[in-house]
């Protein structure tokens, strides 16, 4: 790859230290690096206000760094560690830290592939734990309905039907798989053996773990594609499973909606989200299953 081109240092808020607050910015050869990373991650399609969190993200790293005498490439784990420290006293919420991490370990990443770093620093950065109340695993009547595909419906639009479809899916594939909820938004074709009935999703550290797919969930799948090819949307191609109607992947809050509102459209009333969906499989695929207990997917 041939030399980093420069970029104009985006304006960041500040975050501390003697140089900083001098109106040191970011170092020129972070700024290439940063610039080389969102050029590499623009081609991959990602979303505008996704590049934007990036950028963001790394100039006010980069900025702090600076003002600690240090480069991008040249930060450790416990640095990392360091600045979110001082963003926690500063009191930024634990969603942003999440977001910065995300940030982090998708850069790190890419100046390993690319050969300028041996390791990730950001891949053992942890967060402080967010307090709360844990999702309750959903409940077995409720699980039934939510997993029964919705009776066909020829009167319905296109588009209608094959929102029906992939909603039914990703409920489906929540429970019913060990994938994150990240896993499934960003989930490809590309990862979907339907032969071997199987799904591979990369892990932190860069490696691929396979998961078992239900033969039911295949056929649901399947019907996803499908209907995604004859739904007449502007972008009739997406390498991804459950796009929008751009072609680009959900956000974890449009996931979380759809959740939900599947949910209430199958008369749910209480309160159904990814995470109890995908903690109530997980809880299930633990423990030997008894078939007079288990819950099925079931394709109509």
């Amino acid at each position: 790859m041939g030399n980093p081109t420069a970029t104009t240092a985006p304006s960041t808020p500040r975050i501390g230290g003697a140089a900083d607050r001098a109106g040191s910015g970011p170092a020129c050869s972070d700024l290439k690096w940063i610039a080389l990373f969102t050029d590499s991650v623009r081609r991959e399609r990602v979303s505008a206000s996704t590049l934007e969190a990036y950028s963001l993200d790394l100039a006010m790293l980069a900025r702090w760094a600076t003002s600690r005498g240090q480069d991008l490439l040249a930060l450790s784990t416990a640095d990392l560690t360091r600045y979110v420290a001082e963003r926690v006293g500063q009191g930024t919420q634990l969603s942003t830290l999440a977001r910065h991490r995300a940030s982090f370990r998708r850069f790190y990443a890419f100046l390993v592939s690319h050969g300028s770093l041996a390791l990730n620093p950001a891949v053992a950065l942890s967060l402080p734990q967010a307090p709360g109340i844990p999702s309750r695993p959903v409940r077995d009547e409720v699980l039934r309905v939510l997993l029964q595909s919705p009776p066909r419906r020829p009167h319905l639009a296109r588009t209608s039907a094959y929102r029906v479809q992939r909603d039914h899916a990703i409920v489906c594939m929540l429970y019913g798989t060990e994938l994150g909820i990240s896993d499934v938004r960003l989930l490809r074709w590309q990862q979907i053996d339907e032969h071997r009935k199987r799904v591979r999703a990369p892990m932190r550290n860069g490696a691929l773990r396979t998961y078992d797919l239900d033969p039911a969930l295949i056929a649901s799948l399947a019907a996803v594609r499908e209907g995604w090819s004859s739904a007449g949307f502007e972008h009739a191609e997406s390498s991804y499973c459950f796009p929008t109607a751009s072609g680009l992947p959900m956000s974890r809050q449009a996931l979380r909606h759809v959740v939900q509102r599947w949910a209430k459209e199958r008369g749910q009333s209480g309160t159904v989200t990814p995470s109890a969906l995908r903690q109530t499989g997980r809880a299930r695929q633990s423990r030997p299953r008894r078939p007079a207990s288990a819950v099925a997917i079931v394709v109509g």
